[in-house]
């Protein structure tokens, strides 16, 4: 489940944008140095919204791209100047888009549980901490504490699940610095249903407090979620 969420990020993200005609190309492994700098210095001296790195480059791994209309034969060029192969991941990203949006709003119909979120879906900072209020009115060692402000007047929600007792060992997990990273603040969630839901890890409850922060960016997971993703760098 989790791969396919992460691979679905990048498509739902986009999801108020219009993308006709851009593509995505990934490269062959890339296993010189001076070759991934040259491509990260080509693809940020690039007017914005021309490039963006679905996946960022880095030595021995491949890079994905998304390419504007009528660049690509740009992008392609500078490629084999680098003496880099690629091969053409996705067509069209919006017709991709339209396509997994729609699984996504069939999933949802499809939803039986009774809570605010699933696990098959990206949900906002608001959905997700109806979540915790909902654990925290099922669970007396549950709370959730706001514990400030972001700078946009976002809450900054923390559930405290508190059933060992003050006497044993404090585990914090914070999740969502990245404005980009959605996988993040959907894996902390998970961590929290996992704790609180599954019977499988009850004996953790009574051996470890809990201090989790699902979503410590909240402005920048919001901006991600409403806006072009190459424009959320002032937000990580």
């Amino acid at each position: 489940m989790w791969p396919k969420l992460a691979c679905l990020t990048l498509l739902f993200a986009l999801a108020n944008c219009n993308y006709n005609g851009y593509k995505v190309l990934q490269t062959e492994d890339i296993h010189s140095q001076a070759k991934t700098i040259e491509l990260i210095k080509f693809i940020e001296s690039a007017d914005e919204g021309i490039y963006d790195f679905w996946v960022s480059p880095r030595v021995g791994s491949y890079a994905k791209v998304m390419v504007a209309p009528g660049h690509v034969s740009e992008f392609e060029k500078f490629l084999k100047e680098q003496s880099i192969a690629s091969t053409l991941l996705i067509e069209d990203v919006e017709i991709t888009n339209q396509r997994a949006s729609t699984v996504q709003n069939v999933l949802r119909k499809l939803k039986t549980s009774s809570r605010s979120i699933d696990f098959e879906n990206y949900y906002s900072s608001d959905d997700i901490f109806a979540y915790l209020h909902e654990l925290e009115a099922d669970n007396d060692f549950v709370e959730v504490e706001t514990y400030g402000k972001s700078y946009e007047g976002r809450d900054l929600k923390v559930i405290k699940i508190l059933k060992a007792g003050p006497n044993a060992p404090n585990i914090f997990i914070e999740a969502g610095i990245h404005a980009r990273e959605w996988i993040a603040p959907a894996m902390g969630t998970y961590i929290i249903h996992s704790l609180l839901e599954d019977p499988e890890n009850a004996q953790y409850l009574d051996q470890f407090n809990f201090h989790i922060m699902p979503s410590v960016n909240p402005d920048g997971y919001e901006f991600s979620r409403e806006h072009v993703r190459y424009n959320v760098s002032s937000y990580d």
